[in-house]
């Protein structure tokens, strides 16, 4: 179950990886059938937000920016670590990547605002220690 607190606290710490891994095990148990509808854990690799900075960093510091301050795209991997022997594909990592982005209230807000989510949703292997 995916609390309204823990969405407050992963936006608190403006961190949308939290609020994803939180989305993807609900989206997972919901999307994948039993008993392999669980990931072991999801890892986010070469994480990139882009921004203009004409927008935050524009003088004379009255007047209005040329570009608005937020980000404009924000790209990487996510690898889902998957339970050994699961029958699982990367296409059906991809559909949990894609469903994700579309329930995860943080993904959703940047999406919402002009935010280009370009994020890879990739079988990673055995977890990481």
């Amino acid at each position: 179950k995916i609390s309204d607190a823990h969405c407050r606290g992963a936006a608190k710490t403006c961190d949308p990886r939290r609020c994803q891994v939180a989305t993807a095990h609900y989206v997972a148990r919901h999307l994948w059938a039993r008993p392999h509808n669980r990931f072991e854990s999801i890892e986010f690799a070469d994480v990139e937000a882009v921004r203009d900075p004409r927008g935050a960093l524009h003088l004379p510091i009255t007047e209005p920016p040329p570009s608005p301050p937020g980000l404009t795209r924000v790209s990487g991997v996510a690898r889902v670590h998957l339970p050994a022997g699961s029958p699982l594909t990367a296409d059906d990592v991809a559909v949990l990547g894609r469903v994700v982005e579309q329930r995860c209230p943080i993904a959703a807000m940047l999406a919402a605002a002009g935010v280009e989510m370009d994020m890879e949703w990739v079988p990673g292997g055995a977890a990481p220690l």
